[in-house]
Formats: C-alpha cells, sequence, structure tokens
C-alpha cells in the first residue's frame, strides 16, 4: 500500500521542483496556444517569467507570439526584442522572421526588409523567408512610386531604395537560386540506372 502512494505522489512530488515545474509551465502555455486559449498560455509564460530566470529569450519569444495572436502588435514586439538578446541562433531566425511579418502587416516595409534580410543571414536557405523578402521589396517599390507621383505627399519612407534597386536585388536573388539550381541538379547526368 505505501508503495502505491509512493508511486502516485513521485509525479507530483518531481512537478514541485523548480525545473520541472517550468517545463511543465513552458509545455503547459505551448498547448494553450496551440489550441487558441491565448489568455491562458500568457498566463503560463508570465508565471515562468516571475519564477524563473533561466530560458528567458525562450519565454519572450513565445509570449511574442501570444501577444501577436491577440492583435497586441507593440507587446509582440517587446517581446520578440526581449528574444533576440538570446544566443540561439535558430531562435533569432524565428524571432526576426515573425518581426519581419508584424512590421509587413503595420505596412512599415523598411523595417520589415531589415528583419527578413537579418533573419537571411543566419538561414541564407529559408525560403519562406526569401519569398517574404521579396514581397517585402516589391511593396517597398510600389509604395516609393506612389510617393513620386504624388508631389505634395513628400517623403514618408525614410529610406533610400528606389525602384531600380528594388529590380536590381530581385534580379540578383533570382540569379543566384537560378545558380544553386544548375549547381545541385547539374551532376552527373549520364547514368539511367538507379542511384542507390
Amino acid at each position: 500500500m505505501e508503495k502505491n502512494l509512493l508511486i502516485l505522489l513521485f509525479p507530483l512530488l518531481l512537478l514541485s521542483c523548480t525545473p520541472y515545474r517550468t517545463h511543465w509551465q513552458v509545455l503547459k502555455g505551448n498547448y494553450e496556444y496551440i489550441n487558441g486559449r491565448y489568455q491562458s498560455a500568457a498566463v503560463s509564460y508570465l508565471g515562468i517569467l516571475e519564477n524563473e530566470l533561466n530560458e528567458d529569450e525562450v519565454i519572450h519569444y513565445n509570449l511574442g507570439n501570444v501577444f501577436y495572436a491577440l492583435g497586441e502588435t507593440t507587446a509582440s514586439e517587446d517581446e520578440w526584442t526581449r528574444a533576440l538578446e538570446g544566443e540561439n541562433p535558430e531562435l533569432k531566425f524565428r524571432t526576426l522572421f515573425n518581426m519581419g511579418n508584424l512590421y509587413y502587416e503595420l505596412s512599415q516595409y523598411r523595417s520589415a526588409f531589415e528583419s527578413f534580410k537579418k533573419a537571411l543571414l543566419l538561414r541564407p536557405d529559408s525560403r519562406e523567408a526569401k519569398r517574404n523578402m521579396e514581397l517585402t521589396l516589391l511593396r517597398l517599390g510600389s509604395q516609393q512610386e506612389e510617393e513620386r507621383a504624388l508631389p505634395s505627399a513628400g517623403s514618408v519612407s525614410g529610406g533610400d531604395t528606389s525602384v531600380e534597386e528594388v529590380d536590381r536585388i530581385l534580379q540578383y536573388i533570382k540569379r543566384k537560386e537560378e545558380s544553386q539550381w544548375v549547381s545541385q541538379h547539374g551532376g552527373d547526368q549520364e547514368s539511367s540506372g538507379p542511384f542507390w
């Protein structure tokens, strides 16, 4: 009887330990986020930040995602900025990618371009980041064309990227992509049998 009681109390004992409790709260917050219960996820993540100091950048990243899902753009940007203070390159890539998406939705195309560019420096093989950067460059170019069409509006963007420069960057990306495909698929074409 006492063995059964100990077996039942062992998981509770583990959850009361600080490292396991933190992991449990992260899992709980992730579960709540996946199921669309963003307020509960935020409560879990904020509870971790109140009690723990380790894994801060991951928690700030997750909390930024929750705030973004709730439409709290300023809070999500603040949390993602805190997440960028960490050293994990994959976390930095994801954070910069999300920030680029946020800026794009807010029509802050210069900031979106910079975020996607930094993300691609961390992971140059990301197709999604390349595509989003291309879309941002197209929007940036069309925004500048509109500004030129309205001479009384003045310069709003604050950037010096011209339409020609946007086209030049897009053509450069296209050439780099084509050269990668040629170098990857330009190998031994003579063998017609199965390649084991």
